[in-house]
């Protein structure tokens, strides 16, 4: 597989491969889109829990919270217990 990428782009793998920390413009590549393979998995998995709370909010499956209790929950958990 041949791909072009712009001249900024291609001085970018160049300087990595100069490095030494990868050892062709190969080995650049793949870790660039392995990258972004796992980005774009954890925005799939990221969305489908926003997704899924909303559905959960929508049928009224929720709790309210007030300011007092987020505050005592944030000390809980930062081991503050009182």
């Amino acid at each position: 597989m041949m791909i072009s990428l712009s001249p900024a782009l291609e001085n970018f793998v160049k300087e990595k491969v100069a490095t030494g920390h990868y050892k062709d413009a190969d080995e650049v590549m793949q870790k660039a889109l392995q990258l972004l393979q796992e980005k774009e998995l954890k925005s799939e998995e990221l969305f489908s829990a926003l997704n899924e709370g909303y559905e959960a909010y929508k049928a009224g499956n929720y709790e309210a919270y007030n300011p007092q209790m987020l505050r005592k929950m944030a000390d809980n958990i930062a081991g503050k217990t009182k």
